[in-house]
């Protein structure tokens, strides 16, 4: 059995399962302003404005999978959008956080298993994006070994799911719930064969893979290998395998983590956030490169999948890293466009020099620039937030740690005018400008300037509080990891 919980089916009486654009949005502000603002919090005396429950318009759980002999839970998060995932009109990225629980008795009693979480982002697709997370439950193998285990999953968009509360909904994303058994005898009854991968690891650099053979498929061993290859538009060949594993014969669902070597798929969509197409197939033997993939061939089973890939960010301290979540450091790139963002700020990013101070500038000609000293919030490794402002007398900031801002926020760049645009960092010491200066070239589409202007109006002229301006771009920085607001 697997399925989403019944009572996130009842979402669509509560509220139609849309975009819920503006809630989406100003999330974080209503609940800050009411804690059951969406009618999901524990404490129902306070008044619910927009009941709101297990909206999936954006995201939803597409699977569950167990690898007993592994012991690896994994849940595959699907995004049907290609924007709405950034926390804001002003932000890039969000995280999708996902919470785990077992039971052993049927369901009377739930065990928390912990949490892990995804980073997502805007990007253009045609079709669903897919993500995947893997956690080792807590419960170890002999306490599983000869037990129906039922397996809740709760997805949440930028809302943790609280520990040791099985029964929680979130407001943006799924439950879903399956049942597995350890014995070592076969499923009795026969589930429907699964073949899916979504992108995983830190930075998106793997991807992680499920299979689920029928009973048939097991006796017969008629697909003994997997492969992964670059998906070509209206391709009909194999020309690019991204990596094969052997399955084992003896087990029905099996997990695989595949480390991705994403060089040269970053170059070639220039620095931005891009979808990659995967075909997964399922064969008797190796495949070579080159054979040709005939219709309603029954020797293969096939399935596409669509990765999000992050740009490539190389930069050291004292460089510009990312401009509007664009990496910086692409040499092979003569300047960063910016045409697909949402409307807002643009957000400039490095990695900090500790006990130096900085500005950064912009011009459109190369001759006369303009300090960006508009003050701005960063967040430190514990999700608090801070307002970061230039010194008053220098107008210079203060590099903070990166403890302190693991985002790497430097500055915020307000509504440019269309066209090509310089935007430089310069380092002090201790009031001393150091000879060397980080310069990138920026195109500023017109489509993303008249957002920007639009938005940066409507801010102005509202008598509601705007939107707060919390940052969770990514971080910079390996071992801090993910933002958890």
């Amino acid at each position: 059995m697997e399925q989403n919980f019944d009572s996130c089916k009842a979402r669509s009486q509560r509220t139609a399962n849309g975009p819920c654009l503006r809630e989406r949005r100003m999330f974080r502000l209503l609940l800050q302003s009411n804690a059951n603002y969406f009618g999901t919090a524990a404490d129902d005396l306070l008044p619910v404005k927009i009941p709101i429950c297990c909206n999936s318009y954006y995201e939803e759980i597409s699977c569950v999978a167990w690898d007993q002999e592994a012991h690896l839970m994994a849940a595959m998060v699907t995004l049907h959008q290609p924007e709405g995932y950034a926390a804001g009109t002003r932000l890039t990225r969000a995280p999708e956080h996902l919470r785990f629980y077992i039971s052993l008795n049927g369901g009377r009693e739930w065990q928390d298993q912990g949490s892990a979480s995804v980073e997502v982002e805007n990007a253009p697709c045609n079709g669903d994006r897919h993500y995947a997370v893997s956690l080792e439950p807590l419960l170890s193998a002999e306490e599983l070994q000869g037990a129906e285990v039922m397996l809740r999953v709760i997805l949440a968009w930028e809302d943790i799911p609280p520990p040791d509360n099985p029964e929680w909904k979130p407001v943006f994303g799924d439950v879903h719930e399956v049942v597995f058994s350890t014995s070592s005898a076969p499923d009795s009854g026969e589930r429907e064969p699964l073949l899916a991968a979504g992108l995983s690891g830190e930075h998106g650099g793997a991807m992680l893979a499920v299979v689920r053979l029928t009973q048939h498929d097991l006796e017969s061993r008629h697909y003994r290998h997997l492969s992964f290859w670059l998906e070509r538009e209206g391709g009909d060949r194999l020309d690019c395998c991204l990596g094969s594993v052997a399955l084992s014969h003896e087990r029905a669902e099996q997990l695989f983590n595949l480390p991705l070597d994403l060089l040269d798929c970053r170059w070639a969509c220039a620095e931005i956030g891009t979808s990659l197409g995967v075909r997964l197939v399922l064969s008797a033997a190796p495949l070579r490169e080159g054979a040709e993939l005939a219709e309603n061939d029954n020797t293969l089973r096939m399935t596409k999948a669509c990765l999000t890939i992050p740009p490539l960010v190389t930069a050291g301290a004292g460089q510009i890293a990312l401009v509007g979540g664009r990496s910086a450091r692409e040499i092979h790139v003569a300047e960063l466009r910016l045409d697909e963002l949402e409307d807002g700020e643009i957000i400039v990013q490095g990695v900090p020099m500790p006990d130096h101070d900085y500005i950064v500038e912009v011009s459109d000609d190369g001759l006369k620039w303009r300090p960006l000293l508009s003050s701005f919030t960063v967040m430190d490794r514990q999700g608090n937030r801070i307002r970061h402002s230039p010194d008053s007398h220098s107008g210079q900031f203060r590099y903070l740690p990166r403890e302190r801002n693991v985002l790497g926020i430097l500055a915020r760049w307000d509504a440019p005018e269309p066209g090509k645009w310089l935007v430089r960092l310069r380092v002090y010491m201790q009031g001393v400008l150091l000879p060397e200066s980080d310069c990138v070239v920026v195109r500023v589409g017109e489509k993303i300037a008249r957002q920007m202007t639009e938005a940066a109006k409507e801010d102005s002229g509202s008598m509601a509080p705007a939107v707060p301006r919390d940052l969770v771009l990514g971080s910079l920085f390996p071992g801090v990891g993910l933002i958890n607001i």
